[in-house]
């Protein structure tokens, strides 16, 4: 049978079209928002995460000639990422797509990574305009409830134990929270939206270090009990009558939690304060 030049190619155009659909098929590559195409090596159709969800992560990732710039494995075992709803960047658009037990690969662009997800320039030994491949595995995640009962138990013993060792007697509030009237006040107990006036000196339980001091800065602090500070502090103010003095031990979900503070405070640090309540502002 005889056909047209036409003919000849419609039928090549078809099946160039069929072949194309055929290809973008493929089960397993899911395409993100953004069209980063990531590819499931392993699909485990787990747990969806949640913003606030912490993840136990393996992940490789190398650059094109295959020169490995990070791999779990070589460095420990596994990195905790937390899901945030600031998260930028196509690395975090793939693992989006991704359950508890999933692991797969994808490429992205050298600038995304770094400047995008990162935050920081591309390193000078990295060519940009280049692909990173990355594969990753989600070993498991907590969600934010779970993660604050969990380190309210590690928090309890940390303090304990430390409490222990230095033969410290210290009175146990509901909260976790722990604490040592070292000078007794004669004054009221405040109440939520009081105005306090205070000095104190915040340390580090873990290493000791100070990372802040009113006595230092030669005034004291004046704040609003239950707004702009930390729920160790109106907590442990409202235990203590004016005129007291005291050392408050705060377990890290009371203080800056997993984010902690940057530069200062690490995530889930367990804090001392040594703290002087001047005064109730009337």
């Amino acid at each position: 049978m005889k056909i047209s030049i036409n003919q000849f190619i419609n039928r090549v155009f078809a099946i160039a079209i069929v072949a194309a659909a055929v290809g973008c098929s493929n089960p397993n590559v899911v395409e993100t928002p953004s069209g980063l195409e990531v590819e499931f090596l392993r699909k485990a159709n787990g747990d969806k995460f949640e913003v606030g969800d912490e993840l136990e992560v393996n992940l490789v990732y190398v650059t094109e000639d295959g020169r490995k710039l990070f791999d779990t494995d070589e460095r420990g075992g596994s990195v905790k990422i937390r899901m945030t709803d600031q998260d930028k960047g196509l690395f975090h658009e793939m693992i989006q797509t991704l359950t508890v037990g999933d692991s797969a690969t994808c490429e992205i662009v050298v600038e995304n990574l770094y400047e995008e997800t990162f935050g920081r320039p591309v390193p000078d030994t990295i060519k940009r305009g280049t692909m990173l491949k990355f594969n990753i595995g989600i070993k498991s995640a907590l969600n934010l409830n779970e993660i604050i009962e969990a380190q309210k138990k590690v928090d309890a013993v940390i303090i304990d134990d430390y409490l222990e060792r230095n033969n410290i007697q210290a009175q146990k509030d509901k909260t976790g929270l722990r604490y040592v009237v070292t000078k007794e006040g004669t004054g009221e107990k405040p109440n939520i939206g009081d105005s306090l006036v205070v000095h104190y000196s915040g340390r580090i339980l873990e290493t000791g270090k100070q990372f802040d001091s009113s006595l230092e800065k030669g005034k004291p602090f004046e704040f609003v009990v239950g707004r702009g500070v930390i729920e160790g502090w109106s907590r442990g103010f409202t235990l203590l009558n004016e005129g007291s003095k005291a050392t408050l031990y705060i377990p890290s979900g009371m203080g800056y939690g997993p984010m902690g503070y940057p530069r200062l405070i690490p995530r889930n640090a367990v804090l001392i304060f040594d703290v002087e309540f001047i005064e109730i502002k009337k």
